[in-house]
């Protein structure tokens, strides 16, 4: 199971199984950025993966930039990825006059070259299994603020790496993104603590874990 909430579901619908959590990975070198020499400046480059679909819940993120803009924030606000929900996102940006804010980029094949030009990851899906992206963002050295997918639980530290969201609450949600854009000694402790965090869900260490499973079971059967 890739996460703890993963496991849960699998115990309750096939307890005759046993389950082991092994939490999915990434290649953090192909997502690592030494920030040692990035100015903090004015204007807050926030960014956001995902499939464009209702769990992913972008819509969220337009009402927290709404927030944003109406509070004379200068921040952009850089979504990566398409799917059914795209035009109906895209119209409500205009309609709420975030055209100077919002862009919407499509599917893309430099990620992390988004990441790296970036100060804050935002993430809004109600449901995720695991939360990759989140893995990814931090070890570009991104603080990440996030709502409840449950799955996502087993990827944040409260103030450690960024932000847990429990209520679908906009209001709450810019306002974190200001607080810690004006701390620059909390945002600067949050990412190098991040970029630490994701290097434990290294490809690497994952493939190790997955063969030392497989030789037990192998051993275990004889």
């Amino acid at each position: 199971a890739i996460s703890n909430d993963a496991k849960k579901y699998f115990e309750k619908t096939a307890p005759q199984y046993p389950v082991t959590l092994l939490h999915n990975a990434i290649d953090y070198n192909n997502f690592y950025k030494n920030r040692d020499g990035d100015v903090h400046g004015d204007k807050i480059r926030i960014v956001n993966v995902g499939s464009f679909v209702e769990k992913k819940n972008q819509k969220f993120l337009i009402e927290v930039a709404k927030i944003l803009a109406d509070k004379n924030i200068d921040f952009e606000l850089h979504l990566l990825g398409d799917g059914e929900t795209r035009a109906m996102l895209e119209e409500k940006a205009r309609i709420l006059n975030l055209s100077g804010h919002v862009f919407f980029h499509g599917n893309i094949n430099n990620v992390e070259e988004w990441l790296w030009g970036s100060d804050i990851y935002v993430h809004s899906a109600t449901y995720e299994p695991l939360g990759l992206a989140l893995l990814e963002a931090m070890a570009a050295g991104l603080p990440v603020i996030t709502l409840d997918g449950r799955g996502n639980r087993d990827l944040m530290v409260q103030e450690k790496n960024g932000y847990l969201l429990p209520e679908l609450n906009p209001e709450n949600f810019a306002a974190k993104i200001i607080e810690l854009w004006n701390d620059q000694a909390k945002y600067k402790e949050i990412s190098l603590w991040a970029q630490d965090f994701a290097k434990k869900f290294d490809i690497k260490e994952y493939v190790d874990k997955l063969l030392a499973l497989f030789q037990e079971a192998l051993t275990g059967h004889g």
